[in-house]
């Protein structure tokens, strides 16, 4: 897949360039959907290389260890300048804390040790994952990999020297308030800070060893669960689903109407067109038609409405109104048939107007008799806008997409998202029961 640079950091100008180019990206971070008005999360890289994440167990253990008894992780980077840079702190901080300390070298620097220095007193690992889950405590280099011993769950601090233009350049380009990215995930989460961060002269062993002694690790721990925690996603999906599936409802009922009443006008051109309209959108593929608006439709601006943004959520919507259209109309067309053509009549002698009768005469009995088949046309478009995911909207489909990338356990997602679409069906279902007793009740007094 095509991994999305991160504009969130700078440079959003690459924005429209990126998605003209493009029609499907596929993102790796969570919030790339703020930025981008069609990215889909497929999952971080990374968690195709974690297998094993500390539990319960491993954190009471780290919690009671004492210092002696405790595995300290270096990571001062790949990069040569990384670690020529921070390799003199680590080597003194390591004489500083007591228990093993292993150092992290990546496979590509096993033969080029010499860049590190005096590495006497560490022991060598090239897996970072296994060394991450080994750990108790890690003092980390890389923004990226402060992710990955978030998500093993190893307690750990931000330590970071670059050379004094990319920090300038930081400083005036890049505006984020951490570079670690653990910290940036839970700061577009709305999170507080999880991980103290050191750069440039802050890096100092005094600095470094005192945030490990006053390490907060309720904090920690309480904040990490947040990268594990799934049951927002199926909000945010549902909501998402909820708005879509109302604006389709709305403006396919509005369609619907429109073209039952063309179809059945006196008007040959009229009811042309009507009919053309309805064997065209009934012939073809749903997804085809979802994919003409996504593509037809040019870059709305961003309109949010209970976080859900309407510029990304329109195309679809009105893809899927006009598929309901075609067939509510044809419900309706049937309704208003099925009304005895005496009550026409009988409103024609009186003198009242097409219009007149229609609206106030006919559709009132055409409605109440086609309830039932509406209601089902309308359970069916809350299950079909599961297809939108594949246009990058983040509805229930696409959330439980995420899921399972981020557990590789399918089914507990799946059988988690069937059952929201049930409450959410057999919600509808009864609503619309409650207005046939209530019409038939009507019909009765």
């Amino acid at each position: 897949y095509y991994i999305l640079p991160q504009v969130w950091a700078w440079k959003k100008g690459r924005i429209p360039i990126i998605e003209s180019h493009f029609d499907i990206l596929a993102s790796i971070l969570p919030f790339d959907n703020k930025f981008f008005n069609k990215s889909l999360y497929v999952g971080h890289p990374l968690l195709d290389e974690i297998k094993e994440f500390k539990n319960e167990n491993d954190i009471k253990t780290i919690l009671s260890k004492n210092e002696n008894e405790k595995i300290f992780a270096f990571l001062p980077g790949s990069r040569k300048s990384e670690i020529k840079r921070l390799m003199p702190v680590f080597r003194d901080l390591s004489e500083k804390v007591e228990g093993e300390k292993i150092l992290c070298v990546p496979p590509f620097n096993l033969e080029k040790l010499e860049i590190y220095g005096d590495i006497s007193k560490f022991k060598l690992e090239n897996n970072t994952p296994k060394l991450l889950k080994k750990a108790d405590f890690a003092f980390i280099c890389s923004g990226t990999a402060t992710l990955e011993a978030a998500l093993v769950g190893t307690p750990f601090v931000l330590a970071y020297k670059a050379k004094t233009i990319d920090i300038f350049i930081a400083k005036f380009f890049v505006k984020l308030k951490h570079i670690g990215l653990a910290n940036i995930f839970c700061d577009f989460a709305g999170k507080s800070e999880l991980n103290p961060e050191f750069l440039q002269e802050q890096v100092s062993v005094d600095n470094l060893l005192n945030a490990y002694k006053h390490y907060n690790y309720d904090n920690f721990f309480a904040q990490i669960s947040f990268l594990k925690e799934y049951y927002p996603l199926y909000i945010e999906g549902a909501i998402t689903t909820i708005m879509i599936s109302f604006l389709t409802v709305i403006l396919g009922s509005v369609i619907g109407i429109f073209l039952a009443l063309m179809k059945l006008s006196k008007f040959k051109i009229v009811k042309t067109i009507s009919s053309a309209y309805i064997e065209i959108i009934r012939g073809t593929p749903i997804l085809v038609q979802v994919l003409i608006c996504y593509h037809g439709i040019p870059t709305l601006p961003d309109i949010y409405i209970g976080g859900v943004n309407l510029a990304k959520v329109i195309p679809g919507a009105l893809a899927l109104s006009l598929n309901s259209g075609a067939y509510v109309a044809e419900i309706i067309r049937a309704g208003i048939l099925a009304v005895d053509k005496g009550q026409t009549e009988a409103a024609e002698s009186l003198g009242m107007k097409k219009p007149m009768f229609m609206r106030y005469i006919i559709l009132p009995q055409a409605i109440k008799n086609i309830l039932p088949a509406i209601g089902n046309e309308f359970i069916v478009l809350i299950k079909e806008s599961s297809i939108l995911y594949t246009i990058g909207i983040q509805d229930l489909m696409a959330k439980t997409n995420t899921v399972i990338t981020g557990t590789y356990r399918p089914l507990e997602p799946l059988l988690v998202v069937s059952f929201i679409y049930f409450m959410l069906t057999f919600g509808l279902a009864k609503v619309i029961s409650i207005f046939e007793r209530r019409l038939n009740k009507d019909d009765r007094n």
